[in-house]
This record gives structure tokens, C-alpha cells and sequence, in this order.
């Protein structure tokens, strides 16, 4: 796996970041279904902080004749309570 295509830092700082600022609103665009599907469940699992929802998801095919598909997600944050 190429680093550009590994998705969010492993660790889970970078993701309370995300989840504690006031960022409503994430466009993200991942070179690869399954780091996609890994950031994906990180963003909207449990945790001490309002997680997003996806809310839309689309798969394209930008690299014809090869193995790669990037896939776009939009995700909304949840409202507390």
C-alpha cells in the first residue's frame, strides 16, 4: 500500500481532532475502497464526541484499464442528543 493511499494517520488523534472541531461539512475523496471503509467507520463510530453520518457515496473510475477506483463520501456531523 503506497502512503497516499493508506487514508487518515492511524492514530486516533487526528480523528478527535476532526471530531471535536466545528467542522459540519466532510468532502472526502479516497484513492482506495477499503482505507475509505476504515476512515469511514472511524468518523461515524462511537466516541466521546458527535461523529458525522455518510450521508452520500459514489465510486469512480478516474484510472481506466487499472485496478484503482477513488471513491467520494460526504459526511454530515450528527446532532447531539
Amino acid at each position: 500500500c503506497q502512503s497516499w493511499r493508506s487514508g487518515l494517520p492511524a492514530g486516533q488523534e487526528e480523528v478527535d481532532q476532526i471530531r471535536q472541531s466545528s467542522v459540519r461539512v466532510i468532502v472526502y475523496m479516497s484513492c482506495g475502497p477499503r482505507s475509505f471503509m476504515q476512515d469511514a467507520n472511524r468518523l461515524t463510530g462511537p466516541g466521546t464526541t458527535p461523529a458525522f453520518e455518510l450521508s452520500w457515496m459514489r465510486c469512480y473510475d478516474m484510472f481506466p484499464f487499472t485496478e484503482h477506483v477513488e471513491t467520494l463520501g460526504i459526511f454530515l456531523r450528527q446532532e447531539a442528543g
